[in-house]
């Protein structure tokens, strides 16, 4: 990722939607790597629509997880299309890649902005390239 797409994600918000601790954690440092400096963490769908409540602002970026307990990725993600989130979002799962890919044609039907599906762990590499595709 060259200095200036480093720079761009210094401007951008961060929410992480995983209910796994270690995941959380892993993503936050490489998104602090990265030059991110704005990066809340949230637990499940629930608890992720109650942060960005307390954000002021949408997240600029998601990464949620697909299976969590209480609401998971495919809920958090019709309530986000209902509440007119504009953001994008990167979808990540230890789930196979036919879950995955019916993750993202459904949050595609309810028009939300997916720039992304991974599979955890998540690649650093892999990551940096869905970030070149950020505006």
């Amino acid at each position: 990722m060259s200095d200036q797409s480093a720079s761009d994600l210094s401007q951008r918000s961060f929410l992480v939607v995983d209910d796994e601790v270690f995941t959380q954690k892993s993503l936050v440092r490489i998104l602090k790597s990265l030059g991110a400096s704005i990066v809340e963490t949230a637990e499940n769908g629930i608890d992720a629509l109650e942060k960005i409540d307390a954000m002021g602002n949408p997240p600029d970026v998601m990464l949620v997880d697909i299976k969590m307990p209480v609401m998971g990725g495919p809920e958090l993600l019709r309530s986000l299309a209902g509440s007119g989130y504009e953001g994008a979002i990167v979808l990540a799962s230890s789930a196979d890649s036919q879950t995955l890919a019916v993750a993202e044609s459904m949050a595609g039907v309810h028009g939300v902005n997916i720039i992304g599906v991974i599979e955890k762990p998540v690649a650093l590499p892999v990551l940096m390239k869905i970030f070149e595709k950020l505006s």
